[in-house]
């Protein structure tokens, strides 16, 4: 009996030790590649990173909509502080802008996308040009609906360069 249980677990040990030998090694992991793939982002783009076990994709894009509600916030408090916007027409104005980003069609550009061994990730960058076309629409659609007619985005540029050298990531 004692010969056929050492048996046994010579066999189980074997079996595990064969079991273990033979997995693959684990791949780079999404934050690793995430990590090279930002380097391949245009430069001086705002850039959206994620990495999420579902759609890494749609997390990133949505990171550039945080990123683009920043930059129309800085504009707007220095328009405020100014003295060019009231502080009530600044905070509706900012609340339609920021509702507005998030129904807007926003023409980001893959820069990479994939899974690593533990989950996927994505970056996808939005070019100066591209993010002033946006905030140009959304603040032109939100000047309807608040009285914020002496708003304009002469200091679009240097809230996009705040807004880009920030990193924008879940």
């Amino acid at each position: 009996m004692k010969k056929v249980i050492v048996l046994i677990a010579a066999l189980l040990a074997a079996l595990f030790i064969v079991g273990c030998a033979s997995k693959p090694p684990a791949g780079p992991t999404a934050a690793e590649l995430l990590s090279s793939a930002k380097g391949n982002a245009p430069p001086g783009a705002l850039v959206g990173q994620a990495t999420s076990k579902g759609n890494a994709e749609q997390s990133a894009v949505l990171q550039i909509v945080r990123g683009l509600q920043y930059i129309a916030s800085e504009m707007i408090d220095e328009q405020t502080a100014g003295g060019r916007l009231t502080s009530s027409v600044a905070a509706d104005f900012k609340s339609n802008v920021n509702s507005a980003l998030t129904r807007v069609a926003i023409d980001a550009v893959k820069v990479e996308s994939g899974a690593g061994s533990d989950m996927n990730y994505a970056v996808y960058a939005l070019e100066r040009g591209e993010a002033l076309k946006v905030i140009n629409k959304v603040t032109n659609a939100a000047k309807e609906v608040v009285a914020a007619g002496n708003f304009n985005t002469n200091n679009f540029d240097a809230a996009f360069a705040k807004a880009a050298a920030r990193e924008w990531k879940n």
